[in-house]
């Protein structure tokens, strides 16, 4: 049976510090960008969105100053109507260009700039009508800080300030170098490509946080969107798909062990396993040898830890030595927000167990590599790593393969 989740969190609670980052103002107008990845001042401009605070806006602070004179229920009335209805305006837009990102990705095109573009364009909304703060800390050692996006109450889920990009001119910058080092067939600065995906991903995360919570499945479908972009450019070769046919081997068996296994394992799971092929985020195949590396993307692995698991398993059955899985991660990371701390929530044994008794993969990938999974008894059963080596494992792997 796998163990309950692991609470890897220190006792050191950090208190909430309304400030923002040196050099922060409220609104931003980068700098204009080379031809590759824009995010300008009227990209930015473009969202067409009013201020989100009543300092920003002549209609809300008459409103404001009414209350003086006796009508505080309707002007507290319009102010949450009128903050709603922005809120919805301002992920509205967001969910719109990433729509068109996932349409273009979809249809096989280049969608890497759409989609460091959205990232760029959540950072700047943001800081437009967002506030960054301080969280609090991961007590290790080592000692991480975290902070929170925030508005009208509303906060995210916690981010590392020291991988992401906070300044929107650097962001563009480091972006274009990113889509650089993707055509150039090489990841060049690990720092940058770690922190590009960190914040690209980390900043669409946090405007769905602030102001669409319940759509929890859309971050992780951008993380595949962004990863799969990049992988198009960096592997212009190889063929991409999501799926691949499975067909006479017992799958039915392999799924009776995985549940045996993870008793909680849910019925979507379940029944994807028990089709005709094998469905993930991003496999890429080499055409000539017909041999393939899988990259499960998901933002945590509590999201289905045991999909990818199964599906190598899967694989090993009907296609010996010609699949090998890359799971690749965000972060691990949950506010407590009784104590002031951040939680890495971790399951060790679990996916030691899996590792050991149901299929091996190829490695685990983070740009926040928790801290338990950083320690030697983990690294010793599966190769934890952080997300910038993905690329040259997945390369690696592929070309060990057509040189056999």
């Amino acid at each position: 049976m796998p163990e309950a989740a692991v609470d890897e969190h220190g006792d050191a609670a950090g208190g909430e510090h309304e400030v923002r980052p040196s050099g922060q103002v409220p609104a931003v107008e980068p700098e204009a960008q080379p031809s590759g990845v824009k995010v300008s001042a009227d990209r930015h401009l473009g969202l067409g969105v009013p201020a989100a605070h009543a300092g920003h806006d002549p209609a809300a602070r008459l409103l404001v100053e009414h209350v003086h004179f006796g009508l505080p229920l309707l002007c507290r009335a319009a102010l949450l109507a009128g903050n709603q209805l922005q809120e919805r305006h301002l992920i509205t837009n967001v969910a719109k260009s990433f729509a068109a990102a996932k349409k273009k990705y979809d249809r096989g095109d280049d969608a890497l700039g759409d989609a460091l573009a959205l990232g760029g364009t959540c950072l700047a909304t943001l800081h437009t009508h967002a506030t960054f703060r301080r969280f609090g800390l991961f007590a290790g050692p080592p000692q991480i800080e975290y902070w929170v996006a925030e508005d009208a109450g509303a906060l995210s889920r916690p981010y590392r300030p020291d991988l992401f990009i906070q300044d929107p001119a650097e962001f563009a910058r480091e972006a274009d170098a990113f889509v650089g080092d993707m055509r150039r067939r090489t990841n060049g600065d690990p720092d940058r490509f770690d922190r590009v995906v960190y914040t690209t991903v980390t900043a669409f995360c946090l405007c769905y946080d602030v102001w669409k919570p319940k759509s929890r499945k859309t971050p992780g479908t951008f993380f595949e969107v962004l990863i799969g972009s990049a992988a198009r450019v960096r592997f212009p070769r190889l063929a991409m798909t999501k799926h691949i046919p499975i067909k006479a081997i017992p799958v039915d068996d392999v799924v009776d062990e995985m549940v045996e296994m993870d008793p909680d394992a849910d019925e979507e799971t379940v029944a994807a396993l028990q089709g005709d092929s094998v469905s993930t985020d991003l496999v890429l195949a080499d055409p000539e040898t017909d041999r393939g590396a899988v990259i499960p993307l998901k933002i945590t692995t509590r999201e289905r830890i045991v999909q990818p698991f199964a599906h190598q398993r899967i694989l090993d059955s009907a296609y010996p030595g010609r699949f090998a899985s890359f799971l690749a991660c965000m972060s691990e990371v949950q506010r407590d927000d009784s104590s002031g701390t951040v939680k890495q929530i971790c399951v060790p044994g679990t996916v030691a167990l899996f590792q050991k008794h149901l299929a091996s993969l190829n490695g685990l990938y983070y740009c926040d590599i928790p801290v338990r999974y950083a320690r030697p008894d983990l690294g010793a059963v599966i190769d934890v790593k952080p997300l910038h080596r993905l690329f040259d494992d997945v390369e690696a792997h592929l070309d060990a393969q057509s040189a056999s």
